[in-house]
C-alpha cells in the first residue's frame, strides 16, 4: 500500500481541531551589536581584552560564546576560531523556530494541504491531515490525496476478493467490504492494534512518533528526540568525548572541548586564551610582556634577541610574523583576522602555523548532510546527497536535506497534475474534473474495471441483445457486448457469469 502525503496524520485528532501549541517566536537572523554587553565593545571605543581597540566596523570580539549572547531563543551562539562572534538560526532546512525550539509548524495556520475535507492541524509541531467523511456526500468517502471519491462497490461478484476490490494501495489504510461498498478507515479506527494512531510517511500506522523532531520534549538542549520503530527515546547531542555548552538563553547548545574563556588557562602569563569554535586557543602576545621580552607560547615572556635590524629577528613559531627590531628588541606581528595560531602538541619545541581553522571540529555548519572539513584555506563543507535519510533527497549546503528546490524539480511525467515545489516538498494537485483520476493517458474515468461496475445489477430489467460487459480500457470506461455461452447467464455490467447475486448480510 502506498503512503498519500508527506505528512503523518493523528487520527486521535479526526473529529477535534486543536489550537497550535506553539506560536512562532523567532525566524533567526543575523546577529546585531546595537544591543546587549558584547555588542557594545564592536560598536566603537574601548579596547577589549582580544583584539585591538574597537574600530566601529561591526564585528563583536569574544573570547568565548558567554560573550556572544543575542539574547534570542531561534539563533546559535558561537565564538569563531578568529575570536569574532558569529549567530546562525538554530532550525535548518524548511522547519520553523518556535520560541526556541525547531518544528514543521508553530500554529494551524501553517498547515495547508489543499484537500477540502481534510482537518488540518498543528500539533506537537508537526502537521496533522486528517480526512473526514462527513465533510464529503453520504455516498464518498475523503481521500488524504484526492479529497471526494465515490465509494467503490465491492462484494458482488461470488468467486470475487472483497478485501481485494477494496485495495487502495494506501498504507496507513484499513480496508473494508461493508454493505457491499468499499470503506478505508485510517490509522487507529477499526485496526487491530487501536493505539496506532499515527500516520507516517513510507513506514505507516505508528504509536508514538514519525520522526525525531517529535521526540525532543524535555526541554534539555543537550539532548536530542529519537525516533525507532514509531518509539520515542532521547540521545545526547554531542559526540562523546565532547562538552555540551548550552547558552544563556537556555534553549540552544554548542559542542566542544570547552565552552568558556575560563577552562582554556594555560597557566602562561603571556598568551590570551580564548574558547574559539569549540577548541582552546592561546595567542602569544609580546604587549603582556616588558620592554625587550617576547613571548613564547610555551615558557611566557622571554628576553629577545638584540638586534640592529630586522634580519636578524628570527621567528621562533610560524605564529610570529612580520619581524621588525624595535630599540634592540625584536618584535614580531601575531596572526591576522580571521585566523589563528595552531599550535600541534606532543614535541619538546612546538610548531604552530596561523590557519583560519586547526581541526574539523571547528568547522560544523549545523547542518548534518553536509561533509565538513578543515582544509588549507579554511573549513569547507561538502553536501553529499547519501547523507540524507529519505532517497530521492538532495543535500542543499544552506538547507540541508529537501526534496526539491524549485518546481521543475518535481515533475511526474503526467499531464493533468500541477506540480510545484512548496516548502521544499514536491507536490502534485489532480487538475482532472471531479471524479475522475490523473494517469499516463491524462484524465481518465477509471483506472481499473470495478470503477466502470459501480452500479448494483437490476435483475427485473429487460436484457439487451447480447450480454454488455463494461471495463476500463486505457482510462474510459468501454462496454461490450456478447452471447454467453451454456451454463451462463448475462450480468450487466460485469458479463457473463455463472450465476448474478449480491450477498447479504
Amino acid at each position: 500500500m502506498s503512503f498519500f502525503k508527506p505528512k503523518f496524520v493523528l487520527l486521535a485528532l479526526t473529529s477535534l481541531l486543536l489550537p497550535g501549541l506553539w506560536t512562532s517566536g523567532c525566524t533567526g537572523g543575523a546577529f546585531s551589536t546595537d544591543g546587549g554587553a558584547a555588542g557594545s565593545a564592536a560598536a566603537g571605543g574601548g579596547d577589549n581584552d582580544y583584539g585591538e581597540a574597537g574600530s566601529g566596523t561591526g564585528a563583536v570580539k569574544c573570547g568565548g560564546p558567554e560573550d556572544c549572547d543575542d539574547g534570542e531563543s531561534c539563533t546559535t551562539d558561537l565564538c569563531n576560531a578568529d575570536g569574532t562572534c558569529n549567530t546562525s538560526p538554530k532550525c535548518a532546512g524548511a522547519q520553523k523556530c518556535c520560541e526556541g525550539d525547531c518544528a514543521e509548524c508553530c500554529d494551524d495556520a501553517d498547515c495547508d494541504d489543499g484537500v477540502s475535507c481534510t482537518v488540518n492541524t498543528c500539533f506537537s509541531g508537526q502537521c496533522m491531515y486528517v480526512p473526514e467523511d462527513s465533510a464529503c456526500d453520504a455516498t464518498q468517502y475523503c481521500s488524504a490525496k484526492d479529497g471526494c471519491r465515490a465509494r467503490a462497490a465491492c462484494g458482488i461478484l461470488v468467486d470475487a476478493d472483497p478485501l481485494a476490490e477494496c485495495d487502495d494501495q494506501n498504507g496507513c489504510t484499513t480496508d473494508i467490504c461493508a454493505d457491499n461498498f468499499c470503506r478505508h478507515d485510517f490509522c487507529g479506527k477499526g485496526a487491530a492494534d487501536p493505539t496506532l494512531t499515527m500516520c507516517c510517511e513510507g513506514t505507516g500506522c505508528a504509536k508514538d512518533c514519525c520522526n525525531d523532531a517529535q521526540c525532543d520534549t524535555d526541554n534539555d538542549p543537550c539532548t536530542v528526540g529519537s525516533c525507532k520503530e514509531g518509539k520515542c527515546s532521547l540521545a545526547p547531542l554531542c559526540a562523546k568525548g565532547q562538552q555540551c555548552c548550552p547558552g544563556a538563553d537556555g534553549r540552544t547548545a554548542t559542542c566542544g572541548s570547552c565552552c568558556s574563556a575560563a577552562e582554556c588557562d594555560d597557566r602562561v602569563s603571556c598568551t590570551e586564551d580564548a574558547c574559539g569554535g569549540g577548541q582552546c586557543s592561546h595567542t602569544p602576545t609580546t604587549k603582556k610582556c616588558n620592554a625587550g621580552e617576547v613571548c613564547n607560547a610555551l615558557k611566557g615572556c622571554q628576553k629577545a634577541d638584540i638586534c640592529k635590524d630586522s634580519s636578524d629577528c628570527h621567528p621562533t613559531n610560524g605564529c610570529q610574523l612580520n619581524p621588525t627590531c624595535e630599540d634592540g628588541s625584536c618584535h614580531f606581528d601575531s596572526c591576522g583576522a580571521g585566523t589563528k595560531c595552531c599550535v600541534s602538541a606532543g614535541s619538546a619545541t612546538s610548531t604552530s602555523t596561523c590557519a583560519a581553522c586547526c581541526d574539523a571540529s571547528e568547522c560544523s555548519d549545523n547542518i548534518a548532510c553536509t561533509n565538513d572539513s578543515c582544509g588549507p584555506s579554511g573549513c569547507n563543507h561538502e553536501p553529499v546527497d547519501a547523507n540524507c535519510p529519505i532517497e530521492g533527497q538532495r543535500c542543499d549546503p544552506a538547507l540541508g536535506c529537501v526534496g526539491c528546490l524549485k518546481d521543475a524539480d518535481c515533475g511526474d511525467g503526467l499531464d493533468c497534475t500541477t506540480d510545484s515545489c512548496v516548502r521544499n516538498t514536491c507536490t502534485h494537485v489532480n487538475t482532472c474534473g471531479k471524479y475522475q483520476y490523473c494517469t499516463r493517458y491524462g484524465c481518465s474515468t477509471c483506472v481499473s474495471d470495478s470503477d466502470c461496475q459501480g452500479a448494483i445489477v437490476n435483475q427485473d430489467a429487460a436484457l439487451p441483445a447480447g450480454c454488455a460487459t463494461s471495463t476500463c480500457v486505457k482510462g474510459q470506461c468501454q462496454t461490450a457486448a456478447k452471447d454467453c455461452g451454456d451454463f451462463q447467464i448475462c450480468c450487466p455490467p460485469y458479463g457473463c457469469q455463472l450465476h448474478c447475486g449480491i450477498e447479504t448480510q
